[in-house]
């Protein structure tokens, strides 16, 4: 990656994904590493706001059945929601 793309994500204050219901799992989860790598911070998205924006019933995630395969047996599903970045680190209500 080059270091002007490095700097822009550095100073990142607000992630926009539109059509969020398209992301998959393990591309959120994807762009979760790139940001902790990056900024080499633990916290999920780098302690960084997120804006989610779409409609969850208007277009699944398109995966093909040789990658299900693969993601099975790391992911419940592929849809945004089911990333590991999200689920390991949504608070807890008890």
């Amino acid at each position: 990656m080059s270091a002007a793309k490095r700097e822009v994500i550095r100073n990142l204050e607000l992630l926009i994904i539109d059509e969020v219901s398209m992301l998959r799992a393990d591309l959120l989860d994807a762009i979760d590493f790139v940001l902790r790598k990056i900024k080499v911070q633990s916290a999920a998205f780098r302690r960084r706001s997120g804006a989610f924006i779409g409609d969850l019933y208007q277009l699944p995630p398109v995966v093909k059945p040789e990658e299900w395969e693969v993601l099975q047996r790391y992911y419940s599903g592929m849809f945004f929601f089911q990333a590991m970045c999200l689920r390991n680190n949504m608070p807890r209500l008890h």
